[in-house]
């Protein structure tokens, strides 16, 4: 199977149609040329601050691969996408503070063009924003708790362009949206990942899907991920043929 992570799955469950998912499955060091995860049409080009550490877990958030992406001098890296247009999506990542007073840094998903969703944190929030070709379109933010690891979760429906987000939702039931908005569209499309670190604090475990299954625990939805570390990767998600997506 070589080296990764595999989750024993249902048989007689569908497959899914997860678009990206980075896990920083990396040996310690620099992030500048890694090439894991699944999806990516490129390597993350990464400054010399950008660096991977041991990973994040959370109850409601998906298998991962055990590394996490952060800096003890700030750092940035990007990372290529295929261009993904004209559909539903889902976003989820992890996010601890790790000690930081002053917690900042963000994490983007850009457009080809000026359109782009980003993650911002704060002391105590996540603070979501979108633009589009015609400029700011939305912005909100969610209270996190100060210490210990978030799952950060936003849903964009295409034709409305109604954004949704939570905060550590409860697998079980996530619950009413803890923040909406509404993003213009997606213009050209997701073009990658903009990641800009500041001291301390580690994200991880970013995925892109076309339902909340990709993205996070379901219930009743059994999953089998394969991630390949290195230069080759795989990626596998399955689930009921009655697909969820709310």
């Amino acid at each position: 199977m070589g080296a990764g992570l595999f989750a024993a799955a249902s048989p007689s469950l569908a497959l899914g149609a997860p678009i990206a998912y980075e896990g920083f499955g990396y040996a310690a060091g620099f992030l500048d040329g890694n090439n894991g995860g699944s999806g990516f049409s490129g390597a993350w080009s990464a400054t010399q601050g950008a660096r991977v550490t041991s990973g994040l877990t959370h109850p409601s958030a998906l298998p991962g691969t055990g590394g996490g992406a952060w800096s003890t001098i700030g750092g940035a890296g990007t990372r290529s996408l295929p261009d993904f247009t004209g559909s539903s999506f889902w976003v989820s990542f992890l996010y601890d503070a790790n000690g930081a007073t002053a917690p900042s840094g963000s994490l983007k998903v850009a457009g080809n063009g000026p359109e782009s969703l980003s993650f911002a944190a704060s002391a105590s929030t996540i603070d979501i924003a979108g633009n589009t070709f015609s400029g700011p379109s939305f912005g909100f933010s969610l209270a996190r708790p100060a210490t210990g690891t978030s799952l950060v979760v936003l849903q964009y429906v295409s034709g409305t362009g109604t954004v949704n987000a939570w905060v550590n939702p409860d697998a079980a039931s996530p619950g009413a949206p803890q923040g909406t908005g509404h993003w213009g569209g997606l213009g050209t499309g997701l073009r990658g990942l903009d990641l800009d670190l500041s001291s301390l604090p580690i994200w991880d475990e970013i995925r892109i899907g076309t339902t909340r299954g990709d993205v996070m625990q379901v219930p009743g939805v059994g999953g089998a991920w394969l991630f390949g570390l290195g230069g080759a990767a795989g990626l596998r998600r399955q689930r009921r043929r009655c697909t969820i997506s709310a």
